[in-house]
């Protein structure tokens, strides 16, 4: 594994630590520095960028940012789209995204 997926796992180990012990704040910093090192790695990490901005997603729709959740979804949907990847794990976390899209829209 690439320097780069190594530190996006250990961030986002750390923000779902985080989310468990319920500090939001330092989850959602940690779940975009997991997304931003995820995409540096490459394609290689397209699940797991995906599967991170669901995660974050989700911490929006918890706290009550729906377009903010809305958004991070969609952009979890671009990447999995972009990437044409086939897989079960792929689909779980396409059917995660448009679960997120759903409540996020009709909190709006």
């Amino acid at each position: 594994m690439c320097m780069e997926a190594e530190r996006a796992v250990d961030f986002y180990r750390k923000a779902c630590v985080a989310m468990k012990l319920g500090n939001t704040e330092l989850a959602e910093v940690y779940y975009l520095q997991s997304i931003g090192y995820f995409e540096k790695a490459g394609n290689t990490q397209r699940l797991n960028t995906a599967n991170a901005l669901n995660a974050l997603a989700h911490l929006y729709k918890s706290r009550g940012n729906y377009s903010g959740a809305l958004r991070i979804a969609r952009q979890a949907l671009q990447v999995m789209d972009q990437y044409k990847i086939q897989s079960a794990d792929a689909d779980l976390i396409r059917e995660t995204a448009w679960e997120l899209i759903e409540m996020a829209g009709c909190e709006l």
